[in-house]
């Protein structure tokens, strides 16, 4: 399901002939919502329902947008790309949100980030 979400938005709300979303809604959607200061990730731009790219929490390119959560999942889409990929483990691990040492991605997940981050501008 998770991929499938990304799928939608990277197909423009069209799916397998299927529209799932209009076009004025998925515009919508990846139009900054709210940009400011959050409590855990500092400065973030949310569209509706993803992350958008910013300075302080950048996507894989600049025209995709993202979202992981606990233990390591993550997912993003790139519409002008038309590529949506989405990354679960078997085995998640919690983020370490101790004073010390503020540990936001699995490290699974960071690498799998920087791949991406590499790859999907040479698409």
């Amino acid at each position: 399901m998770l991929f499938r979400s990304m799928q939608i938005v990277a197909d423009g709300g069209l799916v397998d002939g299927r529209r799932y979303l209009s076009e004025a809604l998925l515009k919508e959607a990846l139009t900054p919502q709210y940009e400011g200061d959050t409590e855990i990730f500092g400065y973030m731009s949310f569209g509706l329902g993803f992350g958008l790219h910013n300075h302080n929490f950048p996507s894989p390119t600049p025209t995709s947008v993202h979202w992981g959560g606990s233990g390591g999942f993550w997912a993003m889409a790139d519409p002008t790309q038309h590529v949506a990929i989405a990354y679960a483990m078997n085995r998640g691990l919690e983020p370490d949100f101790s004073e010390d040492e503020l540990e936001l991605m699995d490290p699974r997940q960071l690498r799998f980030w920087d791949v991406m981050s590499e790859l999907v501008p040479c698409l």
